[in-house]
């Protein structure tokens, strides 16, 4: 719905930026400090890479989203942002598979 409801402009700055931009920096913080943890705490196996992998692609698809809002028609920025919030999530899951388990039911 909002795809089809967009103006399709290239280079509007409003106040949706504005409000991006937080946006942006809380994502970037959450996933600097899974990033600083894993760093400290990970050993290389395949779960750990794709760990890696998801924390890589939320990283650049958040900062995408604000650079995409001001070259692009603002629905790219919203996908940019979508696809970061996705692979945060699939991130969150993916960790539960790469942290061993240390505590038995």
């Amino acid at each position: 719905m909002g795809w089809t409801a967009s103006d399709h402009q290239v280079g509007k700055v409003d106040s949706n930026f504005w409000f991006l931009i937080p946006s942006t920096l809380i994502q970037i913080i959450g996933v600097f400090v899974v990033g600083r943890s894993l760093w400290q705490h990970s050993s290389f196996n395949t779960a750990w890479a794709w760990v890696w992998v998801w924390l890589a692609i939320t990283s650049l698809s958040s900062i995408a989203s604000v650079v995409f809002y001001v070259t692009l028609p603002a629905e790219w920025s919203s996908f940019a942002a979508y696809l970061a919030a996705a692979a945060q999530s699939l991130l969150s899951v993916q960790l539960m598979f790469a942290i061993p388990k240390t505590f038995k039911a």
